[in-house]
């Protein structure tokens, strides 16, 4: 049977196109395509391709923001440090095939639902942590950076904790948040609070609020902010005296430190 020799070159063609130097099919593929971030800001995934190809990186717009880097082994972690959608773009090493291989990387939340030690009548259950690195804006667009003092001193971005939380009032009576307060600790010893700096920056939704009833629980959020990378692994709080009203003599319980049990 009489084959065209033009189909002949098409199809030789065809059949290279997809292949490497060696003549191997070029395959490029992800061990994950979502991925979330540590608390130390950082996703990682496996690249698999053939040996001795390249990779890049492409923002959600397009834009190169890794070069080209060459994996002999044909095996690479791929590590990024902010949140967002990406592409990996995969080349075969003599430049002929390409792969693009898009990855989502989102924010770090752990769903803990733990309840700490007691201090005294209080006892706290700790539900969500969320890791962030936040841009700047020109005016606080919260509760918790309107009640910054230092606002001015935070930088363009800087990394906020946020914890969803209850409190329990496990006493047989009401326990005066107006007075009674609680600061969150992190890994390195650091204290955050209210009046806090930059770097060490917390607001709380619960202490300033109402009493909470005997028996009673309430649910809050606390914002820890700071403009350098912390984590809370081990989160401590540090609560003052325990006040059933602002113009008691005595408090209910001396303060103390809550831990995750």
């Amino acid at each position: 049977m009489f084959v065209p020799l033009a189909f002949i070159i098409l199809f030789g063609l065809t059949a290279c196109g997809n292949k490497d130097s060696k003549g191997k099919v070029f395959n490029a593929s992800l061990s994950k395509t979502e991925l979330m971030m540590s608390p130390e800001y950082v996703a990682t995934t496996k690249l698999k391709a053939n040996k001795n190809a390249s990779y890049s990186i492409e923002n959600s717009k397009g834009d190169e923001i890794q070069g080209s880097r060459k994996i002999a082994s044909g095996r690479a972690d791929v590590n990024f440090n902010k949140v967002g959608k990406y592409t990996i773009v995969a080349k075969s090493d003599n430049g002929k095939v390409t792969k693009k291989l898009p990855v989502t990387v989102k924010p770090y939340v752990v769903n803990l639902n733990k309840t700490t030690s007691s201090v005294g009548p209080l006892q706290y259950k700790i539900k969500s942590i969320k890791y962030e690195e936040l841009t700047k804006k020109k005016e606080p667009s919260n509760d918790a950076l309107y009640n910054m003092d230092n606002y001015a001193s935070l930088n363009h971005h800087y990394y906020q904790v946020t914890i969803n939380y209850e409190v329990r009032n496990n006493g047989e009576q009401p326990v005066d948040v107006q007075t009674t307060e609680w600061t969150p600790t992190d890994d390195n010893g650091t204290e955050f609070q209210s009046n806090g700096s930059a770097d060490s920056y917390f607001y709380d939704t619960v202490v300033g609020g109402s009493k909470i009833a005997p028996k009673a629980h309430r649910a809050g959020v606390m914002y820890m902010i700071s403009n350098d990378k912390f984590t809370v692994n081990n989160l401590k709080l540090n609560v003052s005296e325990i006040w059933a009203n602002e113009d008691d003599e005595t408090p209910l319980n001396e303060g103390g430190v809550a831990q995750l049990n």
